[in-house]
C-alpha cells in the first residue's frame, strides 16, 4: 500500500494499523514523493491525503490517472479531516475510488480497503487504536508541535499556513477518543476556518494544557 500523507503522526498511525492487517506500506509525505514511488514499484492500493503541500491529493490522483504508469489504475482512497463540496466533486472527477474522513475509524478503513481489493473482511472486529499501539508521548508531542506552529503562524500573519496547521490537528485529535480534546480542536478549527481569530491564542493555550494533562 502506498501512503501519501504530510502529517508524521498520521503516517505512523496508518503504518501501525495497516501492519496489523498484514499489509506492507511505502510511506511518502507529499504528492511528488508518491508519484516518484510509483515509478519504482507496483502497488495494490493508494491512500492519499487531500491537503498536502507542493502537490495536493486531488492533483496527485489526477496526475497518476492521466499517466502511463503501471499504477495508473491502482484503487485509490482519499483521506481528509474536512472537505468542501467542490473539493469532493473535483476529487472523484480526478479518479478517486473512495473517501475516508479523519480521525480514521479502523473498521471502516479495513472495510474500504477490502472492498477496493475485492477481499473478504475478517469476521472479527479490530480493536480501536490505544496508546499501547502508538506511543501516547508521540501523540502528545505532535499535538504540542502543531499548536506551537499555529501560534507562530498567527504572529506572522500566515493565515493559509495556520488553516493547514489546524486542519492537520483536526485530523489526529480524535485518534484516542479523547472527547474534551476533540471538542476543543473542532472549535478551534471552525474559528480559524471562518476567520474568527479574536482570542484564538487563548484557545490554543487551553488545548495545550488539555493535552499536557491527559492521562492515557
Amino acid at each position: 500500500i502506498l501512503v501519501a500523507e504530510d502529517n508524521q503522526f498520521t503516517r505512523l498511525l496508518l503504518d501501525t494499523l495497516l501492519s496489523k492487517l498484514g499489509a506492507y506500506c511505502t510511506l511518502t509525505s507529499n504528492g511528488h514523493e508518491a508519484l516518484a514511488a510509483c515509478q519504482q514499484d507496483h502497488f495494490d492500493l493508494f491512500l492519499v491525503d487531500i491537503h498536502m503541500p507542493k502537490k495536493n491529493g486531488i492533483e496527485t490522483i489526477g496526475s497518476l490517472r492521466q499517466s502511463n504508469n503501471v499504477n495508473a489504475n491502482t484503487p485509490t482512497l482519499a483521506l481528509t479531516a474536512d472537505i468542501l463540496q467542490q473539493e469532493e466533486k473535483a476529487l472523484f472527477e480526478a479518479g478517486a475510488n473512495g473517501l475516508l474522513i479523519k480521525p480514521l475509524d479502523e473498521q471502516e478503513l479495513l472495510e474500504k480497503i477490502c472492498e477496493q481489493l475485492k477481499l473478504t473482511p475478517p469476521k472479527t472486529s479490530l480493536h480501536q487504536t490505544t496508546s499501547s499501539d502508538i506511543s501516547a508521548d508521540v501523540f502528545r508531542q505532535e499535538v504540542q508541535d502543531l499548536l506551537k506552529e499555529a501560534k507562530q503562524h498567527i504572529d506572522n500573519g500566515c493565515l493559509s499556513e495556520l488553516r493547514e496547521n489546524i486542519h492537520q490537528l483536526l485530523g489526529i485529535a480524535g485518534v484516542f477518543k479523547l472527547t474534551a480534546l476533540e471538542s476543543q480542536v473542532k472549535q478551534l478549527h471552525e474559528r480559524v476556518k471562518t476567520n474568527q481569530l479574536e482570542g484564538i491564542k487563548e484557545l490554543i493555550d487551553q488545548i495545550h494544557r488539555e493535552v499536557r494533562d491527559i492521562n492515557f
